[in-house]
């Protein structure tokens, strides 16, 4: 489980790579204390990580020249933690050179509960509340190429897109996948 991949974090409006991902030495709770809204948290867990990951991949408008160094190494941590966590229980190993796509989509709003929700994407200091669908691992061998990037990304997509049809009502709020399975 401490094989390297390449992860593409693929958010409503910002999109990372990151290359040699490894298991984040992180828990929950001790990457919550790094995350200024989480760190008043008694009890954070990870829906707070996970909602606080969406929010940065929201805020392209922050700045032109995107998250400060210090932000990335914590947006990486929360996206290893919670790559390497959900593989655990999915029972999922991932071989070297592996490609693999998370997407962080918004979550839709049953109406009647939405209150509560939004209490819940309060806590992390996000807007809206998020879903991760963690795409089957592609081979993957050119870190660099963008070619080979976007190559391994519509592999995934593609491998993907029956169960996000599927679930499209689940993500009534993201509108970048909604454009995406109108257009599949």
């Amino acid at each position: 489980m401490t094989v390297p991949v390449t992860l593409r974090i693929m958010g409503e409006i910002d999109i990372h790579t990151v290359p040699g991902l490894i298991p984040s030495e992180q828990t929950p709770f001790s990457l919550s204390a790094a995350i200024a809204p989480l760190s008043g948290l008694d009890d954070a867990n990870t829906h707070d990580v996970k909602n606080w990951l969406g929010d940065q991949l929201d805020k392209a408008d922050a700045d032109e020249s995107g998250p400060s160094d210090a932000e990335m190494k914590l947006i990486e941590d929360a996206a290893a933690l919670l790559l390497y966590q959900q593989a655990e229980e999915n029972d999922i190993t991932y071989e070297a050179d592996s490609f693999v796509l998370m997407l962080v989509l918004r979550e839709r709003w049953p109406v009647g509960s939405k209150a509560k929700l939004r209490d819940i994407a309060a806590r992390a200091g996000a807007v809206f509340s998020y879903k991760l669908v963690v795409c089957p691992p592609q081979p993957f061998t050119e870190g660099s190429d963008d070619e080979a990037v976007a190559k391994a990304e519509a592999a995934s997509l593609a491998e993907m897109l029956p169960t996000l049809k599927r679930a499209r009502k689940q993500f009534a709020s993201s509108s970048g996948l909604q454009q995406f399975l109108n257009n599949a």
